[in-house]
């Protein structure tokens, strides 16, 4: 769907949720919802789409009950990534390497 100037994706699943308290967590390298005991992966696959979301001006945000599934939006501007500039980084192609 479009949301003003951003392009917006909700993906819903009705898994085990997400506990609270982890919310915010899940975002980070190698975390996961739940104990690796109950279910397989490396708790990178929420850590790569926002960081690849963030390179692009982009974001995620997850709602979720436990026991009831979660929601996760994806938010992306129409008009494409901001420039290197526009976030404060420089551009290093063809500076020499010594």
């Amino acid at each position: 769907e479009v949301a003003g100037d951003l392009g917006r994706l909700v993906v819903r699943d009705q898994g085990i949720g997400v506990p609270a308290d982890r919310r915010e967590r899940i975002f980070e390298r190698f975390e996961r919802a739940v104990s690796a005991r109950h279910y397989s992966g490396l708790g990178l696959g929420l850590y790569i789409v926002q960081r690849v979301l963030k390179a692009l001006g982009g974001s995620v945000k997850v709602e979720s009950e436990e026991g009831a599934g979660a929601t996760f939006v994806v938010e992306l501007p129409l008009d494409g990534p901001p420039s290197r500039e526009a976030r404060g980084e420089e551009d290093h192609r063809g500076a020499a390497q010594g």
